[in-house]
């Protein structure tokens, strides 16, 4: 499963494990798996039980309870069964536990539910859950001072760190042959591709973007989609072999694809940060996006991308097309758009922010 949090800790633990002994407690997700060098690693196996795209561990709390104990401080990612029990047992070992929030859990995961019926019940539970968990922890780490300020509003007493995240401007480049790029990827070099890389889920609205899509390839010649990802079955399979539509599914290196892109769409009703936005920008690609979470705080309408409305493939396909018809603008924008991820989210910047904290964490 290569998501935001897989390429936060890919691109994460290289750089600290010079100064620390890491284990990582993570679910054994299906796939080619290598763990970094020097790091151990515990992989929880998964049973058959599944919510929207998440499958549940087969979770042995005595093993939690003894990495837990090995341990000098605890971080979780989320606080799903793996991270919310490992919060709790360190809590209850009187450990320090760290929490990074990567998403609005409640946000995120009652979105994620097929049976709308069902959402207000799983939004409030969440909460519920969300807010006793954190407030087990020792400190929380937040993307953006808006979750902060979120989190205090419902109940979340313990202190909290904004830490913004970045990404690895070095490696996310524009590419030096965009035909080439495209080629590269099973694409025809003078096709004209538009784009989403990340996880398949509901709350993505991915089928605001495949309808934009349909509506713009009666005005734009050539024009394909490309989705990368993978997640809800249901979703996958809308656009399994359909007509101008490149699915390749989960990839564990995404750099070429997001090369191969024209323009980056980012659909979504929830997000914090949107690394893949971010990841985009940095290979040069403009982007037509939702304002969510932070994304509305780097993207600026006009400059290095566009806004659109939730749920509005009228207003994206336009967007789509006026691109298109002004390669000058699209061009303008992409180099403007990496411009603003160089400058301002280098991922540096969040290592060098992390690297303290932990220090401080450990009295190093």
């Amino acid at each position: 499963r290569w998501d935001g949090i897989a390429r936060f800790l890919s691109e994460l633990i290289p750089r600290i494990k010079p100064m620390f002994e890491i284990r990582l407690v993570v679910p054994e997700f299906p796939g080619e798996f290598q763990p970094p060098e020097g790091v151990s690693v515990v992989r929880i196996p998964l049973t058959k039980l599944k919510a929207a795209d998440y499958r549940f561990p087969n979770l042995s709390l005595n093993q939690v309870k003894k990495e837990i104990a090995w341990a000098d401080l605890v971080w979780t990612q989320t606080i799903g069964p793996i991270g919310a029990t490992a919060i709790l047992m360190a809590h209850r070992q009187m450990k320090q536990v760290l929490a990074y929030i990567h998403s609005i859990e409640w946000d995120l995961f009652s979105k994620s539910i097929a049976k709308r019926c069902l959402r207000g019940v799983v939004y409030k539970g969440t909460k519920y859950w969300a807010r006793y968990i954190y407030n087990k922890c020792n400190l929380l780490l937040v993307p953006t001072l808006e979750l902060c300020e979120l989190l205090q509003r419902n109940g979340v007493k313990t202190p909290k760190r904004v830490v913004f995240l970045g990404v690895n401007t070095t490696h996310f480049v524009p590419p030096k042959d965009k035909q080439k790029a495209k080629e590269a990827v099973g694409l025809k070099g003078n096709d004209r591709v538009v784009g989403y890389c990340g996880r398949v889920g509901r709350e993505k609205d991915l089928i605001t973007l495949y309808r934009a899509f349909l509506r713009a390839r009666k005005q734009i010649g050539n024009l394909k989609l490309l989705i990368v990802g993978g997640g809800v079955h249901d979703w996958d399979k809308l656009f399994l072999s359909k007509e101008d539509v490149l699915f390749p599914g989960p990839q564990n290196n995404i750099l070429p694809y997001f090369q191969a892109l024209d323009i980056y769409v980012l659909p979504s009703l929830t997000e914090t940060t949107s690394l893949s936005t971010l990841e985009a920008m940095s290979c040069g690609v403009p982007v037509l996006v939702t304002r969510v979470g932070q994304v509305k705080d780097y993207v600026v309408h006009g400059r290095n991308g566009y806004f659109f409305k939730k749920g509005d493939a009228y207003q994206l396909s336009g967007f789509i097309v006026e691109l298109f018809r002004d390669d000058a603008l699209r061009e303008r924008m992409g180099h403007t758009a990496r411009q603003t991820v160089v400058q301002m989210y280098s991922f540096e910047k969040t290592i060098r922010d992390i690297t303290l904290v932990l220090e401080v964490f450990l009295n190093l």
